[in-house]
């Protein structure tokens, strides 16, 4: 659970400026910590691979809210359900 203390991080997927921002995504996420949104995440498909070895670490600080229009039509599976992963419609 997210707590008024810890910083969130927001990335709208269909901002240009936001989505620069994850062209080195392992190095930007990883360094993150308390709650990370991304909306939009259906833009960047090759994302989920990264975000499942992020969300699996078992000393990560980091808790991963995914929204996106499209999400009905990803294959969930690609991330793998953790305590520290949402989907929102």
């Amino acid at each position: 659970m997210h707590s008024a203390e810890q910083p969130v991080t927001y990335f709208d997927l269909e901002h240009p400026v936001d989505a620069r921002r994850l062209t080195a995504p392992l190095t930007v996420l990883e360094a993150l910590s308390g709650l990370v949104i991304i909306d939009e995440v259906q833009r960047q498909p090759e994302l989920f691979a990264l975000l499942r070895v992020l969300v699996d670490r078992p000393h990560k600080t980091a808790h991963f809210t995914f929204a996106g229009f499209s999400l009905a039509t990803l294959d969930a599976r690609r991330c793998r359900d953790t305590s520290r992963t949402n989907w929102v419609r």
